[in-house]
């Protein structure tokens, strides 16, 4: 029989009330919840640090979590309860990105004129055989400075591919969660043997 003592007794005390608040507001069992407690603290902590296994191979402190449920045991609802301030943080994310990707197009249609204006520089240059050693050292100085597309940041995925978690994952930030409610679909579509791509 599984001893759910035991299995509290393992966490900070801090830790403990918030397992025992969750089991007293959802009447779910004790394993559900922690496996959805860690699953969230592994996504918002994972770029954080990374540890050291034996035989000195360093990964991330990533964790992938499984959890068999019924229908109507409420693991969504503890799925929510646990990720419900990364969500909302992954939507002001996005009214941010909204604005950031705005102000990119504006940049980036200022820096397509301007170039287009360096090169018909150089075309002249080139033409009257004159001048043309500034105008390629306009142009290399004004490519250097092509705006950069906003970074797109987002912890929760769900039920995503690989791919899509790769192109919506921040270089500076790093890491993400893949959430799904089919875990039958998500190990048919090979999501799980893609990770280690992302």
């Amino acid at each position: 029989m599984f001893d759910e003592r035991y299995l509290i007794s393992r966490f900070s005390h801090e830790l403990q009330q918030v397992i025992l608040d969750v089991q007293k507001k959802t009447k779910t069992p004790i394993n559900l919840i922690v496996t959805s407690m860690l699953g969230a603290m592994s996504a918002t902590t994972q770029r954080l640090a990374d540890v050291q296994r034996q035989g000195g191979m360093t990964s991330p402190i990533s964790l992938y979590t499984f959890t068999i449920t019924g229908s109507g045991e409420r693991k969504s609802t503890v799925d929510r309860l646990f990720t419900k301030r990364i969500a909302e943080w992954d939507m002001a994310q996005k009214s941010v990105q909204k604005k950031q990707e705005t102000s990119y197009q504006d940049d980036m249609e200022v820096w397509k004129i301007k170039k287009n204006l360096i090169r018909s520089q150089l075309k002249t240059a080139i033409k009257n055989d004159e001048g043309i050693e500034d105008c390629k050292k306009n142009l290399s100085d004004h490519s250097s400075r092509e705006p950069k597309p906003p970074s797109k940041r987002q912890l929760i995925f769900n039920d995503a591919t690989p791919a899509a978690m790769v192109n919506n994952i921040d270089e500076d930030h790093g890491c993400a969660a893949l959430i799904s409610n089919d875990g039958r679909r998500a190990l048919e579509a090979g999501s799980l043997s893609k990770v280690g791509n992302i």
